[in-house]
């Protein structure tokens, strides 16, 4: 199963790495060869570079298992990714209830835990096609940033997700981070060719945003982030009693909930106030200002967590940074540079360390969920924190908080100077620089694990903006390609869709060998057995016996360990040796070999293969590091995936028993042959118009006074939370509506205290009160 396959992936990478340390500076010097190198220098260089494991067949395993775990890693990410919005508009919900003990419908989080690695059917479209686009496409960064450019509104979620989580989904790997960050530099230079205000630049959700966010969601970011505000953060929310809310209008209006929530009468308080008559309320005025002054802080005390160290933060955002502040240099000269540095911090603290700071258990960095008044006090310090990054002052917009605009006075130096230090880093090609063996070769890995409804709606997008991807002369290859591909198939159902594994060598911009004069001399008759002598000459030239082979030909060299080998009755050597000396004649009669390759001691076929030697020792250490590094990555994202589970399982829990509690039918009493009204008082209500009228419930009437004495209004129970409301005239139905606790709770936190309908104003708050009066409170009384 996928839970066991990191131990496979261990054992594996053990058995490859136990030689790294002592072989790496060896091969290092053996993996060129010079001109004056003789035989017994190139036998040497080749038992150098032998792949530790000594089998060929394993490291090729190894590389399938990699790639099976970068799937895996792809797979689980996007999985928590999801699953983390999940959880934010669960937790939105849940605040809600917890004064009340209200009940919501059970949220099924679950949708998406289906196994989808098995491919179910084939493609609807040629492999080999979407094999070249999808190369073409991840390693051109261009053709990325034109799509991302291109995206509509609607479109941009699921392309990022397709983005950031699919086809750069290893962010362990050199390659993929360098064409990611090189297609978000390219589209950052888009939108800045556009900017005629920096005062709006990067302040709105757009497609660079959006990638950008997500890419600071991956696990090197989030490890970074949990290092640098957990144990803040955690402080923070420690201290239950800490209430930072200083909204003169939900301070005041929270008193107001409270005194007629809990007392079932209207308070004494004005309902309708300014946010200046609010403010002027004294016990306002008094919580406001301690508030302010615990909210400086602790503002400040995560603004310097923050700023202590530039290593909260990945290379990448870093290097956007660095990258937006030369590219808005070029484009605005004359920019103030306190503009500039606005645009960086807006970038750090608005897209990277903000999220984190409002919704810390959804990023995994506290394990504890927040209270709500947890959660609105991490709000206020991100607002402190982003306008202090945005150089804005507080004003009209949200005047309770221009008392902090001293604090944004003192503190700006503090985090200018981080900023500056934050995004002084090194360029990409010497960040990431590739071993120079895996780009000769083309060894990256280049196996893409896609859904295949992921697959069709790329394909989608492509023909849908093929005209803003396709636009120079160097587009013509994949304008063909899209071309081929016609009309993008229709997206499958859940149940019929499936993975598949993409091989993206051919077409890729990582660029192939080189080919050699041998390359070229090569005649496609002659291809494979020159191969074949490659492979054979590697294999004996690695075995040859001790000798000194200084002054001798490659052939007689050969023929001189064959005959040794048949001495020593090595008879398996000695049929190699022959096979190796008939290929070379058999090459020579093709023309594929030369009378110069032979003058020349076939020194280039010699260079091939200890090249050849090179690559494969130097993808042997790059298997034995990735393996162990995406193995550890995987086991943290599962452990996050654990706690994420955990936390959802805890909600539904307390959902379910607050449901239970709540609005469970009195089923018992009935058993206990109660009255006949009280009997069915859990169920259903009658209140006569008067009646909601004297407790509140009916703000205001429209309904005439003669008819008013026959209405009767039915509240009937029928679900967690959901009550039909039948307005009826002598027995007669003339209205009927439903009221979900859940809205009504919304709108109370939405400070909407009423409901218009036809003939009737409902008061939100009466109506909240009335049904816990009515159906919850009673129901507890009675259990």
């Amino acid at each position: 199963g996928e839970a066991e396959r990191p131990r496979v992936f261990s054992a594996q990478a053990k058995q490859m790495s136990s030689n790294e340390d002592r072989h790496s500076a060896s091969r290092a010097a053996a993996a060129s060869l010079s001109d004056d190198d003789s035989l017994n220098n190139i036998i040497e260089k080749l038992s150098v570079l032998t792949v530790s494991t000594g089998n060929e067949a394993a490291l090729q395993r190894a590389k399938e298992e990699l790639i099976e775990l970068k799937r895996l890693i792809a797979h689980e990410v996007r999985r928590n990714f999801r699953l983390e919005n999940q959880v934010k508009d669960l937790d939105s919900k849940i605040h809600l209830l917890i004064r009340n003990r209200l009940a919501v419908q059970d949220i099924s989080l679950n949708a998406d835990e289906r196994d989808r690695t098995a491919p179910s059917a084939a493609l609807q479209r040629p492999r080999s096609l979407y094999q070249r686009v999808l190369s073409q496409l991840q390693g051109r960064p261009v053709l990325v940033a034109r799509l991302a450019k291109a995206m509509q509104a609607q479109e941009i979620p699921r392309f990022v997700e397709i983005t950031v989580f699919t086809m750069f989904s290893d962010q362990y790997s050199s390659r993929e981070e360098h064409l990611l960050l090189s297609s978000l530099e390219i589209l950052l230079q888009m939108e800045v060719d556009q900017c005629t205000d920096l005062g709006t630049f990067l302040r709105g959700n757009t497609c660079f945003t959006s990638l950008v966010q997500a890419y600071t969601r991956r696990g090197t970011g989030l490890q970074k982030m949990k290092d640098t505000l957990g144990p803040t953060l955690e402080e923070i929310l420690s201290d239950r009693s800490l209430n930072l809310e200083i909204n003169p209008n939900k301070v005041y209006q929270t008193m107001l909930n409270d005194i007629e929530t809990e007392t079932g009468e209207e308070s004494p308080l004005p309902r309708n106030v300014t946010p200046e008559e609010a403010a002027e309320n004294q016990d306002v005025q008094r919580i406001i200002r301690e508030r302010i002054e615990k909210l400086r802080d602790v503002a400040a005390k995560l603004l310097f967590c923050i700023a202590k160290s530039t290593d909260g933060v990945p290379y990448g955002i870093r290097y956007l940074g660095k990258k937006l502040v030369e590219k808005i240099m070029v484009r605005f000269p004359d920019a103030p540079k306190i503009k500039v540095d606005s645009l960086v911090g807006a970038l750090i603290i608005l897209r990277y360390y903000n999220p984190a700071i409002c919704t810390p258990d959804a990023h995994n960095i506290i394990q504890q969920k927040p209270s709500p008044t947890g959660r609105r006090n991490l709000i206020l310090i991100a607002k402190v924190l982003q306008n202090l990054s945005n150089n804005v002052k507080f004003g009209e917009k949200e005047k309770f908080m221009i008392a902090l605009n001293s604090f944004l006075e003192d503190h700006r130096s503090t985090l200018t100077e981080y900023l500056e230090r934050l995004i002084d880093v090194e360029e990409l090609s010497v960040h990431l620089s590739a071993d120079k063996y895996l780009a000769l070769a083309g060894l990256q890995d280049s196996t893409l694990s896609i859904g295949a409804n992921d697959l069709y709606y790329l394909h989608t997008l492509l023909h849908k903006h093929r005209e803003s991807v396709c636009k120079t002369e160097a587009d013509e290859d994949f304008a063909q390609l899209l071309n081929d591909l016609a009309d993008p198939p229709e997206q499958l159902s859940r149940a019929d869709d499936f993975y598949v594994n993409l091989d993206l060598v051919e077409g890729s911009s990582a660029g192939g060998r080189k080919s050699s004069d041998i390359d070229d001399a090569m005649a496609d008759d002659g291809e494979s057995e020159l191969e074949e002598l490659e492979e054979v000459l590697s294999d004996i030239l690695r075995q040859m016996p001790d000798g000194n082979y200084a002054d001798l030909s490659l052939v007689a060299a050969i023929d001189l360990a064959k005959r040794r080998a048949v001495a020593e009755e090595n008879y398996a050597f000695a049929e190699r040796a022959k096979a190796a000396t008939e290929l070379i004649a058999s090459l020579h009669r093709r023309g594929v070999l030369t009378e110069m390759d032979e003058e020349q001691g076939y020194r280039q076929l010699l260079r091939k293969i200890v090249e050849r030697a090179a690559q494969a020792a130097a993808l042997e250490r790059h298997v034995e590091r990735h393996i162990h590094t995406l193995e550890n990555a995987l086991l943290q994202i599962r452990d996050h995936h654990a706690y994420l589970t955990t936390k959802v399982t805890a909600y539904q829990e307390y959902l379910r028993n607050v449901k239970k509690q709540s609005f469970e039918t009195r089923d018992k009493k009935k058993k206990k042959k109660e009255k006949k009204a009280d009997k069915k008082g859990s169920d259903e209500r009658k209140f006569s118009h008067s009646q909601l009228l004297e407790l509140g419930v009916i703000s205001e009437s429209r309904v005439s006074p003669q008819v008013k004495k026959s209405v009767q209004f039915r509240f009937i129970h029928r679900e967690a939370g959901v009550f039909d409301v039948v307005a009826s005239f002598k027995g007669i139905k003339v209205v009927k509506m439903q009221v979900d606790f859940e809205d009504l709770l919304e709108k109370q936190h939405n400070n909407t205290l009423y409901i218009e309908t036809e003939y009737v104003t409902l008061s939100v708050n009466m109506l909240v009160h009335m049904l816990n009066q009515y159906f919850i409170i009673d129901m507890q009384q009675a259990d």
